[in-house]
Protein backbone atom coordinates (compact mmCIF):
# COMPACT_ATOMS: atom_id res chain seq x y z
CA UNK A 1 0.00 0.00 0.00
CA UNK A 2 2.85 2.42 0.82
CA UNK A 3 5.11 1.78 -2.30
CA UNK A 4 1.61 2.51 -4.37
CA UNK A 5 0.60 5.43 -2.67
CA UNK A 6 4.32 6.82 -3.07
CA UNK A 7 4.03 6.19 -6.58
CA UNK A 8 0.46 7.35 -7.04
CA UNK A 9 1.40 10.78 -5.54
CA UNK A 10 4.81 11.02 -8.04
CA UNK A 11 2.48 10.48 -10.90
CA UNK A 12 1.53 14.44 -10.24
CA UNK A 13 5.43 16.02 -8.82
CA UNK A 14 3.77 19.52 -8.94
CA UNK A 15 0.05 18.64 -7.22
CA UNK A 16 -0.21 20.03 -3.40
CA UNK A 17 -1.17 17.20 -0.94
CA UNK A 18 -4.12 18.47 1.15
CA UNK A 19 -4.49 17.15 4.90
CA UNK A 20 -6.41 17.74 7.79
CA UNK A 21 -4.70 17.49 11.18
CA UNK A 22 -1.19 16.54 12.12
CA UNK A 23 -2.14 12.40 11.36
CA UNK A 24 -0.86 12.32 7.60
CA UNK A 25 2.75 14.14 8.36
CA UNK A 26 3.74 11.40 10.71
CA UNK A 27 2.03 8.46 9.31
CA UNK A 28 4.06 9.90 6.27
CA UNK A 29 7.61 9.92 7.98
CA UNK A 30 6.97 7.12 9.81
CA UNK A 31 6.31 4.69 6.66
CA UNK A 32 9.05 6.49 5.15
CA UNK A 33 11.36 5.76 7.83
CA UNK A 34 10.03 1.82 8.14
CA UNK A 35 10.61 1.40 4.57
CA UNK A 36 13.85 3.63 3.74
CA UNK A 37 11.93 5.72 1.06
CA UNK A 38 12.76 9.45 0.46
CA UNK A 39 9.64 11.45 0.59
CA UNK A 40 11.32 15.42 0.89
CA UNK A 41 9.26 15.76 -2.01
CA UNK A 42 6.12 14.81 -0.51
CA UNK A 43 6.55 16.49 2.52
CA UNK A 44 7.08 19.73 0.98
CA UNK A 45 4.08 19.08 -0.85
CA UNK A 46 1.74 18.50 2.07
CA UNK A 47 -0.79 21.59 2.89
CA UNK A 48 -2.73 21.47 6.53
CA UNK A 49 -6.16 22.76 5.16
CA UNK A 50 -7.16 22.58 9.27
CA UNK A 51 -4.20 25.47 9.86
CA UNK A 52 -5.37 27.73 7.72
CA UNK A 53 -8.80 27.63 9.46
CA UNK A 54 -7.79 27.15 12.75
CA UNK A 55 -7.59 31.04 14.47
CA UNK A 56 -9.20 32.59 11.11
CA UNK A 57 -12.60 31.26 10.06
CA UNK A 58 -15.12 30.55 12.29
CA UNK A 59 -17.87 27.94 11.65
CA UNK A 60 -21.29 27.80 13.85
CA UNK A 61 -20.03 24.12 14.84
CA UNK A 62 -18.77 23.50 18.55
CA UNK A 63 -15.62 22.40 17.68
CA UNK A 64 -12.96 22.50 14.60
CA UNK A 65 -13.25 18.87 13.65
CA UNK A 66 -13.70 17.63 10.18
CA UNK A 67 -16.73 16.17 10.70
CA UNK A 68 -18.65 18.89 12.83
CA UNK A 69 -17.19 21.44 10.15
CA UNK A 70 -18.03 18.63 7.26
CA UNK A 71 -21.66 18.11 8.42
CA UNK A 72 -22.27 21.32 8.76
CA UNK A 73 -21.15 22.27 5.41
CA UNK A 74 -23.17 19.30 3.80
CA UNK A 75 -20.99 16.56 4.01
CA UNK A 76 -21.81 13.30 4.50
CA UNK A 77 -20.99 9.99 5.85
CA UNK A 78 -22.68 6.48 5.42
CA UNK A 79 -22.05 4.87 8.45
CA UNK A 80 -23.83 6.59 11.58
CA UNK A 81 -21.02 5.66 13.91
CA UNK A 82 -17.78 6.76 11.96
CA UNK A 83 -15.05 7.97 13.31
CA UNK A 84 -11.28 8.25 13.72
CA UNK A 85 -11.58 6.08 16.45
CA UNK A 86 -14.37 3.67 14.74
CA UNK A 87 -11.98 3.39 11.77
CA UNK A 88 -9.26 1.52 14.26
CA UNK A 89 -12.17 -0.59 15.48
CA UNK A 90 -12.69 -1.63 12.01
CA UNK A 91 -9.43 -2.06 11.26
CA UNK A 92 -9.01 -4.39 13.95
CA UNK A 93 -12.08 -6.16 12.63
CA UNK A 94 -10.72 -7.05 9.13
CA UNK A 95 -7.16 -8.07 10.51
CA UNK A 96 -8.93 -10.66 12.88
CA UNK A 97 -11.82 -12.09 10.65
CA UNK A 98 -10.30 -10.99 6.84
CA UNK A 99 -14.18 -10.46 6.34
CA UNK A 100 -14.24 -8.14 3.33
CA UNK A 101 -17.35 -5.65 4.86
CA UNK A 102 -14.86 -4.32 7.38
CA UNK A 103 -12.49 -3.37 4.87
CA UNK A 104 -15.58 -1.96 2.57
CA UNK A 105 -16.29 0.03 5.85
CA UNK A 106 -12.64 1.42 6.10
CA UNK A 107 -12.32 2.25 2.33
CA UNK A 108 -15.85 4.04 2.39
CA UNK A 109 -15.07 6.04 5.45
CA UNK A 110 -11.62 7.48 4.38
CA UNK A 111 -12.99 8.32 0.83
CA UNK A 112 -15.92 10.31 2.56
CA UNK A 113 -13.42 11.65 4.39
CA UNK A 114 -11.59 13.33 1.53
CA UNK A 115 -14.60 14.27 -0.25
CA UNK A 116 -15.23 16.29 3.21
CA UNK A 117 -11.58 17.72 3.30
CA UNK A 118 -12.66 18.62 -0.25
CA UNK A 119 -15.62 20.66 0.57
CA UNK A 120 -14.03 22.46 3.67
CA UNK A 121 -10.90 23.49 1.32
CA UNK A 122 -13.52 24.78 -1.84
CA UNK A 123 -15.49 26.54 1.12
CA UNK A 124 -11.95 28.72 2.43
CA UNK A 125 -11.52 29.30 -1.06
CA UNK A 126 -14.73 30.37 -1.42
CA UNK A 127 -14.49 32.67 1.47
CA UNK A 128 -10.89 33.86 0.09
CA UNK A 129 -11.72 34.91 -3.25
CA UNK A 130 -15.49 36.27 -3.23
CA UNK A 131 -15.56 37.64 0.77
CA UNK A 132 -17.62 40.63 -0.85
CA UNK A 133 -20.13 38.69 -2.64
CA UNK A 134 -20.99 36.17 -0.13
CA UNK A 135 -23.66 37.45 2.67
CA UNK A 136 -23.09 34.22 5.27
CA UNK A 137 -19.63 35.77 5.46
CA UNK A 138 -18.87 38.32 8.28
CA UNK A 139 -15.61 39.71 9.88
CA UNK A 140 -14.56 40.05 13.09
CA UNK A 141 -12.66 42.92 12.32
CA UNK A 142 -13.55 45.97 11.73
CA UNK A 143 -16.97 45.69 13.53
CA UNK A 144 -20.12 46.99 11.85
CA UNK A 145 -21.11 49.94 13.69
CA UNK A 146 -24.61 48.29 15.10
CA UNK A 147 -24.68 50.41 18.24
CA UNK A 148 -26.89 53.65 18.99
CA UNK A 149 -25.32 57.08 20.34
CA UNK A 150 -25.88 56.11 23.85
CA UNK A 151 -24.42 52.90 23.13
CA UNK A 152 -21.39 54.13 21.39
CA UNK A 153 -20.98 55.90 24.13
CA UNK A 154 -20.76 53.75 27.28
CA UNK A 155 -18.48 52.03 25.12
CA UNK A 156 -16.16 54.67 24.66
CA UNK A 157 -16.49 54.59 28.94
CA UNK A 158 -15.46 51.11 29.15
CA UNK A 159 -12.90 51.94 26.30
CA UNK A 160 -11.25 54.25 28.39
CA UNK A 161 -11.43 52.33 31.34
CA UNK A 162 -9.44 49.24 29.90
CA UNK A 163 -7.00 51.55 28.80
CA UNK A 164 -6.51 52.82 32.41
CA UNK A 165 -6.56 49.23 33.96
CA UNK A 166 -3.51 47.91 33.77
CA UNK A 167 -1.89 45.54 36.66
CA UNK A 168 0.41 47.64 38.51
CA UNK A 169 -2.09 50.95 37.94
CA UNK A 170 -3.22 50.83 42.07
CA UNK A 171 0.43 50.67 42.58
CA UNK A 172 1.47 53.92 40.58
CA UNK A 173 -1.44 55.94 41.62
CA UNK A 174 -2.86 57.63 44.33
CA UNK A 175 -5.46 55.24 46.24
CA UNK A 176 -8.03 55.76 49.21
CA UNK A 177 -8.65 52.72 51.61
CA UNK A 178 -11.92 52.08 51.12
CA UNK A 179 -12.53 50.31 54.89
CA UNK A 180 -10.60 51.11 57.98
CA UNK A 181 -8.25 49.45 59.28
CA UNK A 182 -8.46 46.21 62.03
CA UNK A 183 -8.95 47.95 65.30
CA UNK A 184 -7.20 44.70 67.08
CA UNK A 185 -3.43 45.64 67.31
CA UNK A 186 -2.67 41.81 67.27
CA UNK A 187 -4.36 41.54 63.91
CA UNK A 188 -1.22 39.68 62.15
CA UNK A 189 -1.28 37.26 64.92
CA UNK A 190 -4.48 36.21 64.99
CA UNK A 191 -4.99 35.74 61.51
CA UNK A 192 -1.13 33.37 61.92
CA UNK A 193 -3.21 31.32 64.87
CA UNK A 194 -5.85 30.61 62.30
CA UNK A 195 -4.37 29.53 59.63
CA UNK A 196 -1.95 27.49 62.07
CA UNK A 197 -5.10 26.22 63.40
CA UNK A 198 -6.02 25.54 59.67
CA UNK A 199 -2.80 23.37 59.16
CA UNK A 200 -3.43 21.65 62.28
CA UNK A 201 -6.43 20.37 61.44
CA UNK A 202 -5.56 19.24 58.28
CA UNK A 203 -2.74 17.13 59.60
CA UNK A 204 -4.80 15.43 62.12
CA UNK A 205 -7.46 14.09 59.70
CA UNK A 206 -4.06 12.65 58.07
CA UNK A 207 -2.88 11.17 61.14
CA UNK A 208 -6.44 9.79 61.55
CA UNK A 209 -7.08 8.58 57.73
CA UNK A 210 -3.48 6.93 58.01
CA UNK A 211 -3.37 2.81 57.32
CA UNK A 212 0.15 2.27 58.55
CA UNK A 213 2.84 3.73 60.89
CA UNK A 214 6.57 2.98 60.30
CA UNK A 215 9.02 3.88 62.65
CA UNK A 216 11.96 5.52 61.41
CA UNK A 217 15.51 5.62 63.76
CA UNK A 218 16.95 8.87 64.42
CA UNK A 219 20.44 9.53 62.63
CA UNK A 220 23.03 9.28 64.88
CA UNK A 221 25.14 12.22 62.82
CA UNK A 222 24.39 15.82 62.24
CA UNK A 223 23.87 16.53 58.49
CA UNK A 224 25.45 20.10 58.21
CA UNK A 225 28.59 19.38 60.51
CA UNK A 226 28.57 15.55 61.45
CA UNK A 227 28.51 15.87 64.76
CA UNK A 228 26.32 14.13 67.50
CA UNK A 229 22.77 13.99 67.44
CA UNK A 230 21.53 14.31 70.69
CA UNK A 231 17.34 12.40 70.82
CA UNK A 232 14.27 14.67 71.76
CA UNK A 233 11.12 14.11 72.67
CA UNK A 234 10.16 16.20 69.20
CA UNK A 235 8.60 14.04 66.81
CA UNK A 236 8.79 14.22 63.33
CA UNK A 237 5.73 12.76 61.00
CA UNK A 238 5.27 13.02 56.99
CA UNK A 239 1.94 11.85 55.14
CA UNK A 240 2.93 9.84 52.14
CA UNK A 241 -0.57 9.05 49.61
CA UNK A 242 -0.47 6.38 47.40
CA UNK A 243 -2.61 3.89 44.92
CA UNK A 244 -2.14 0.06 45.92
CA UNK A 245 -3.75 -2.37 43.66
CA UNK A 246 -6.67 -4.31 44.95
CA UNK A 247 -8.87 -7.16 43.42
CA UNK A 248 -11.55 -4.88 42.37
CA UNK A 249 -9.58 -1.98 40.99
CA UNK A 250 -7.34 0.87 42.33
CA UNK A 251 -7.48 2.55 45.68
CA UNK A 252 -5.82 5.27 48.01
CA UNK A 253 -4.03 4.45 50.99
CA UNK A 254 -2.07 6.89 53.29
CA UNK A 255 1.22 5.86 55.16
CA UNK A 256 2.92 7.44 58.41
CA UNK A 257 6.20 7.67 58.64
CA UNK A 258 7.79 9.25 62.22
CA UNK A 259 10.93 9.48 64.27
CA UNK A 260 12.52 11.02 66.91
CA UNK A 261 14.20 14.46 65.71
CA UNK A 262 18.04 14.39 66.90
CA UNK A 263 19.83 17.80 68.15
CA UNK A 264 22.64 19.16 67.29
CA UNK A 265 24.65 21.04 69.99
CA UNK A 266 27.13 22.64 67.45
CA UNK A 267 24.67 24.04 65.04
CA UNK A 268 21.78 24.51 67.20
CA UNK A 269 19.19 22.70 65.73
CA UNK A 270 16.58 20.21 65.58
CA UNK A 271 17.19 17.66 62.23
CA UNK A 272 14.26 14.99 61.21
CA UNK A 273 15.80 11.60 60.00
CA UNK A 274 17.11 11.55 56.72
CA UNK A 275 14.39 9.22 55.37
CA UNK A 276 11.66 11.36 56.80
CA UNK A 277 13.17 14.50 55.23
CA UNK A 278 13.73 12.28 51.62
CA UNK A 279 10.65 10.56 51.66
CA UNK A 280 8.86 11.86 48.89
CA UNK A 281 5.57 9.58 46.71
CA UNK A 282 6.02 9.71 43.13
CA UNK A 283 3.37 7.58 41.21
CA UNK A 284 3.36 7.79 37.37
CA UNK A 285 1.31 5.81 35.49
CA UNK A 286 1.07 5.27 31.73
CA UNK A 287 -1.29 4.41 29.61
CA UNK A 288 -0.25 2.91 26.20
CA UNK A 289 -2.36 2.20 23.61
CA UNK A 290 -0.62 0.53 20.53
CA UNK A 291 -2.80 0.00 16.87
CA UNK A 292 -2.14 -0.34 13.23
CA UNK A 293 -4.34 2.70 11.99
CA UNK A 294 -5.32 4.07 8.56
CA UNK A 295 -7.14 7.02 7.78
CA UNK A 296 -8.69 9.58 9.90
Amino acid sequence: MWQHFVAQVERYPDAPIYHYGSYEPRATATLAKRYATDVASISKRLVNVHRALYGKVYFPVRSNGLKDIGHFLGARWTAPNASGLQSLVWRHQWEQTQEAQYRELLERYNSEDCQALRVVFETLATIHHATDTVSEVDFVDPQKPRLSAIGQHISSQFKAIVQFAHFHYDKKKIRFRLEPPPANPNYKLELYRRKAAAWRQTFLALQRRAKAIVEIPPDERCPQCTGPLTKTKAVSRRYIIDLVSTSTGLRKTIIQYQGIQGRCRTCKRNYAPTLIRHTRSIVLWVVTITSKASGG
